[in-house]
């Protein structure tokens, strides 16, 4: 598949709390313009698989339907836990970069935040994600 533009995802959250991301199959079809990937997302020692399907356009992607196991943020696992609660902010805001940054900032500044950035194996992943939202900010 040509790479025909650049997408710039800016999720300062979601990439500091996965351990390591395994892409075990891609796809795509030049007739529908459209593809998919599946993605072994490693989080310490527990494993999401998950499955994004692209719509692409001239110049963007029009759709992107991602399946995975909802079940699996339910989990009590603290790195689980802390994506579960940055899934609100950059999935449930719709895609908007500054209202999904304040949130960030907002739930990180809260009680929960607070907590989560005190204890192991959250803090480091916090702190990140700290400074992530604080640069983004700048440029907004």
């Amino acid at each position: 598949m040509p790479l025909r533009f650049f997408v710039a995802y800016d999720n300062a959250w979601w990439f500091e709390i996965v351990t390591a991301v395994d892409v075990p199959a891609v796809g795509y079809d030049p007739d529908s313009d459209s593809g998919f990937i599946v993605l072994d997302i490693h989080y310490g020692d527990d494993l999401l698989r998950a499955m994004q399907h692209v719509h692409f356009g001239a110049s963007s992607i029009n759709r992107i339907r991602t399946y995975a196991a909802g079940a699996f943020f339910s989990r009590a696992r603290p790195l689980i836990e802390l994506d579960a609660h940055g899934n609100r902010f950059w999935l449930e805001t719709g895609y908007h970069l500054r209202q999904s940054t304040l949130a960030g900032q907002t739930f990180l500044d809260g009680a929960t935040g607070r907590e989560f950035a005190t204890r192991e194996p959250t803090a480091a992943p916090v702190a990140r994600i700290r400074a992530n939202l604080d640069e983004l900010l700048t440029r907004l």
